[in-house]
């Protein structure tokens, strides 16, 4: 297992050996968790980009660029997407000082294989990365009821 890494501000690249093969991400695209992600207090530099190979999936990858071993398959929150009120996720970037114009959100994939041997894919809705797309920040949002599932299926 690789050890984690301060992303290195002066290159302009990390080079990294993921799960999903050899990934270089740009510097400048990175974005910041301003609160660490529950159990991953080693990673605060992120990558939202293309799963490699699978561009034309509605899913992404959360890529850490501290630590190569850390990555979440993620789901876009997209404009019409009725799986969250739009207004909570607003009301949540409020809160963190997002101007409106410029939220994203996703939800973090988790994959399961069922007995029949077929993958089954959930999304956690309780608790969406929202993203300053201008600042290039982000938080891990917990809403404060239990108004959505943990688990729901996709």
């Amino acid at each position: 297992m690789a050890e984690s890494q301060p992303l290195d501000e002066q290159a302009n690249s990390v080079e990294l050996n993921t799960r999903f093969g050899q990934l270089t991400l740009d510097r400048s695209k990175a974005i910041s968790m301003n609160a660490k992600m529950l159990g991953f207090s080693d990673s605060s530099h992120f990558g939202l980009i293309d799963i490699p190979g699978n561009a034309k999936l509605p899913y992404k990858l959360w890529q850490s660029y501290d630590n190569e071993n850390v990555s979440f398959i993620v789901y876009p929150y997209m404009t019409g997407n009725e799986i969250v009120d739009f207004q909570e996720i607003q009301d949540a970037a409020t809160h963190h000082g997002v101007a409106p114009e410029d939220v994203a959100a996703v939800f973090v994939v988790k994959i399961d294989k069922r007995e029949d041997g077929k993958l089954s894919l959930s999304v956690n809705l309780q608790a969406p990365i929202i993203i300053d797309t201008a600042k290039q920040t982000a938080w891990q949002h917990i809403f404060p009821h239990n108004k959505y599932p943990v688990d729901f299926a996709l």
